[in-house]
């Protein structure tokens, strides 16, 4: 009887527990093989290297036990298919399902595909309970020829085994845990030669590649960042809505404004003076929409203006780059002011240089004079002045001034004009370079010194017998540079 007792026991009731056991171990071990698929899938998608989803394919040729593995992206369009038995599936049916549910002898389940907390859609699983039913009916035969021998054993196998099943399985999702946190420095210590261990082993392979694709882009970042905050030009990049997404040391230098200032402001409002507003951000839409300018150049020439209001003149070039599905603009912007004051000043002396061959008087020649220099510079207080050796009198035939009047001829004294004329050089004064030259008994201080005086003398035959003044009222502090 208590022979009979045991056969049943071991015939009935522990093939059913084994079978409870066995199957809740079958759908851990689904959930951890969805949730590394899905893992390695979203890292794939956010690093844009898909060698991980491959790999993952590949190891899965060699469990026999997963019947099918879909991917749908965020769109519900399905991306990648793994069915090597071409077992039919109902994917609608499929799709309406989020549990773990058992049909035919196969485990659904359905896991959401996630990294760094970017949701990239929806991964579908089945596996196979074959194995499962395969080693209940080997061990209910055992039980019966061995009875309460094999009951015993069996009762303690089931249980060691399903502890060896739910180890390395819940190594494996710690590890994915880990990697999903940020953390690729994991290495799994799984040697079985079962599809756990290849599990474990495709793990660790698609660890090593993450972590040579996450070097490989550090190094990158880093050649990157050397290069543009080494340059001298500012390099700027925006997105679609012309928000600035990158500003280097340059773009600081340039325009004034610092990385945390400008990041996340519109690149027109920001950078472009306002009467440019719209002309400029049509040109930028343009490169979006066909990548390049609808206009000939190749770069453009524009505006800026600094973070204190002042205008320069500037040339951009222009590129486009998709990142992450999204169109981005890196534009080099070169300040061209010092090109600028050449091109203008080289102009300017053309002009003059012409004046001197169309002039019809010297009253006519000197007020094209002063009108030219006026493109290049503030001339609101100018004067030109000659010495006459045989009189020995310095007249002013050519005055303006926005508050004196022009001086009557005198002889030589000790002023700045005398100065230049004496010394035959250009000069370039500042209010306390004249103070200074005043105190070295260089010059007499007639009134009170403008803040900046400019004069070149006039000579025929290497000498002296005029000069061109500019001065500098106290009201402007800096000579003023006009484009």
């Amino acid at each position: 009887m208590a022979v009979l007792l045991t056969i049943l026991f071991a015939f009935f009731y522990y093939p059913a527990q084994q079978k409870r056991q066995l199957s809740d171990a079958f759908v851990e071990r689904l959930q951890s093989t969805s949730e590394l698929i899905a893992l390695s899938t979203g890292v794939a998608l956010g690093l844009d290297s898909y060698s991980a989803i491959q790999e993952t394919f590949d190891w899965m040729q060699h469990d026999s036990t997963i019947i099918y593995v879909l991917l749908y992206g965020s769109d519900g369009e399905m991306f990648a298919e793994f069915n090597p038995q071409k077992t039919p599936l109902n994917r609608e049916i499929l799709l309406a399902r989020s549990d773990v549910y058992q049909e035919n002898n196969v485990l659904h389940g359905s896991m959401p595909i996630l990294f760094q907390g970017n949701d990239y859609g929806r991964l579908l699983i089945g596996y196979s309970l074959a194995p499962m039913f395969d080693r209940v009916s080997k061990n209910t035969k055992t039980g019966l020829y061995i009875g309460l021998t094999i009951l015993t054993l069996g009762i303690l196998f089931s249980w060691i085994f399903g502890h060896l099943i739910t180890k390395p399985i819940n190594a494996l999702r710690n590890a994915a845990t880990e990697m999903a946190n940020g953390n690729t420095d994991i290495r799994l210590d799984i040697k079985s030669p079962d599809e756990v261990g290849d599990l474990a082993r495709a793990f660790d392979i698609m660890v090593k590649n993450i972590n040579a694709a996450v070097s490989s882009l550090e190094e990158s970042e880093e050649r990157f960042r050397n290069v543009t905050e080494a340059a001298a030009d500012a390099i700027i990049s925006v997105n679609q809505e012309s928000k600035i997404v990158f500003w280097n040391a340059a773009a600081t230098r340039i325009f004034g404004h610092s990385q945390r200032e400008a990041v996340g402001n519109d690149f027109e409002e920001l950078l472009i003076p306002p009467r440019f507003h719209g002309q400029t951000k049509a040109v930028l839409s343009s490169y979006f929409e066909s990548g390049k300018s609808s206009q000939a150049q190749q770069s453009l020439q524009l505006k800026g203006v600094r973070n204190n209001g002042t205008e320069f003149p500037a040339e951009l070039h222009v590129s486009r780059v998709l990142l992450r599905g999204n169109w981005h603009l890196t534009g080099i912007v070169r300040d061209v002011t010092d090109r600028a004051k050449s091109e203008l000043m080289r102009k300017v002396l053309y002009e003059i240089a012409n004046a001197y061959g169309t002039s019809d008087s010297l009253n006519t020649l000197f007020r094209t004079i002063h009108e030219l220099l006026g493109k290049v510079i503030s001339t609101s207080n100018f004067y030109i002045a000659f010495y006459d050796k045989d009189s020995e009198l310095l007249s002013f035939p050519y005055y303006v001034d926005e508050v004196d009047q022009a001086p009557e001829a005198k002889p030589l004294g000790r002023g700045l004009t005398e100065f230049v004329l004496r010394e035959v050089q250009s000069v370039f004064l500042n209010k306390d370079d004249i103070y200074a030259m005043s105190e070295a008994n260089k010059i007499d201080l007639v009134g009170t010194p403008s803040e900046q005086f400019v004069s070149v003398p006039l000579c025929v035959n290497e000498e002296s017998i005029g000069v061109v003044t500019v001065q500098i009222p106290n009201c402007i502090q800096k000579t003023i540079w006009r484009f």
